[in-house]
């Protein structure tokens, strides 16, 4: 059971993890509330996880127990990256100083760009 309602990509991180190892990928996925959108997102993911509320819990980890996925998700690695643009990917946020070192010319960088 995860909770999606504190660090929902903490609990999408430990999802997909258990999901990619062969020895843990069996194991029922339950998530349990979390923001409509990351929701979403993970869903996505892991289509074959289960989604509740609190209030539903009981009944959630009983049918996640009774039928755990036959063939489960597995997410790639960077699945949950791919709609990211890369400065995001990369940790870079407006107002940052990127320096490169060992960068090609500034010649050189224009032509491999251009063609």
């Amino acid at each position: 059971m995860i909770d999606l309602s504190r660090l929902p990509s903490h609990g999408r991180a430990i999802a997909t993890m258990l999901r990619q190892r062969k020895a843990t990928r069996s194991i029922p996925i339950v998530f349990v509330e979390g923001d409509p959108e990351k929701v979403a997102r993970i869903r996505e993911t892991l289509p074959d996880a289960v989604y509740a509320r609190w209030r539903n819990i009981r009944s959630a980890l009983r049918a996640a127990i009774e039928h755990p996925p036959r063939e489960p998700a597995v997410p790639g690695t960077m699945d949950a990256y791919s709609a990211s643009p890369l400065p995001k990917k990369l940790g870079i946020k407006p107002g940052s100083v990127v320096l490169l070192l060992g960068a090609p010319p500034a010649s050189k960088l224009s032509s491999d760009l251009a063609g």
